[in-house]
């Protein structure tokens, strides 16, 4: 991988090395380059050295922002972002199966042997997506945990959080989640090249009497909301996948967040680890959301080079699939408003 890694470096970045200096990068990418962590690229000026500093990454000297396309610099530019009212609502450790331990052993048996049209609909995409493993989607405990690690952050009066039960489409597709700067998924995605309207989060798949519900947060639905956040998190696995067509991108979750109004996304490129994630995330958001109020790009750098630097999580693997995408001001966070009395 690291071979690999010095070529597409030598390829990409060596025509443009000396343009480079430490500045901020904006990746338009075409095609299979949208799969690429590019922070984790070895700089251009080290890509053919030996030793040490071969294995020094872009994110060493770069923030590393990607943008749909040329043409949605002038949309963000001229946009004004509104002043948000609250600053973070959370989805995270939904309700996957009728055999978890959270729905109770008397309403289990009227979950049996339910049939549901939006269910068929879905069955393809996510055994393409190999998600269900012998029919069942996996609980990520971690989620629980990475969704207290990130409210802890705010005042409790601007935050939601939605967890378990209440972390279902309902409450995703309410017309309050554009009140929030910040809105987090912390669960599983479904990514359908083929169909990326199918392309979906998925949140509590069964209700609190033990009914299977339409979980399915789908792409064409979060296209659909009105939302100005600062930022929207899919934090899960694969959820920056999606169909590839050309001069627009990736067509997928990422893309319909955007264009319901998130200025941007951050999302992933690959499969990721539950708990891994979970200190990522909670690194991330205490760089945009503590006293430095950093921006969304630099937080993100910042964390990735943590990780980095780390023992326990300095492999790529868990820190390199992160990238964000969207709108590229560096504008700082603002600072979360002070509790009311």
């Amino acid at each position: 991988m690291a071979e690999a890694g010095r070529k597409l470096s030598e390829m990409l970045l060596r025509p443009v090395a000396t343009e480079l200096g430490s500045r901020r990068l904006f990746i338009v990418a075409d095609d299979s380059l949208h799969q690429v962590a590019f922070a984790a690229l070895p700089a251009p000026e080290t890509a053919r050295a030996n030793g040490k500093r071969a294995s020094e990454p872009l994110l060493e000297r770069h923030e590393v922002q990607y943008v749909p396309s040329a043409a949605a610099l002038d949309y963000w530019r001229l946009r004004t972002p509104p002043l948000m009212a609250k600053t973070l609502a959370v989805f995270a450790d939904p309700v996957f199966d009728c055999h978890d331990p959270r729905v109770g052993a008397r309403v289990l048996a009227s979950a049996q042997g339910i049939e549901n049209d939006w269910r068929q609909e879905l069955t393809r995409s996510l055994e393409l997506s190999g998600l269900a493993a012998n029919g069942h989607i996996p609980r990520l405990p971690h989620t629980q945990e990475e969704a207290r690690a990130l409210t802890s952050l705010v005042p409790r009066d601007q935050s939601y959080v939605a967890l378990g039960f209440d972390a279902n489409r309902n409450t995703a597709l309410s017309p309050e989640l554009a009140s929030y700067r910040f809105v987090h998924f912390a669960t599983h995605a479904v990514v359908d090249e083929a169909t990326p309207d199918l392309s979906s989060v998925v949140l509590s798949l069964i209700d609190r009497d033990g009914r299977e519900q339409d979980g399915f947060l789908r792409a064409e639905d979060a296209s659909q909301l009105h939302l100005n956040a600062e930022l929207v998190t899919l934090s899960g696995c694969s959820t920056g996948l999606g169909k590839q067509v050309r001069g627009e991108g990736t067509l997928g979750l990422a893309h319909s967040f955007l264009r319901a109004g998130a200025r941007r996304v951050l999302v992933s490129l690959w499969d990721v680890d539950d708990r891994a994630t979970a200190v990522f995330m909670a690194r991330l958001y205490r760089a945009m959301l503590g006293q430095r109020h950093l921006s969304p790009a630099a937080a993100l750098r910042e964390t990735q080079m943590k990780m980095r630097a780390s023992g326990q999580w300095s492999a790529p693997y868990y820190w390199a699939g992160f990238v964000l995408t969207g709108d590229p001001s560096d504008a700082s966070v603002t600072p979360a408003p002070s509790p009311t009395p």
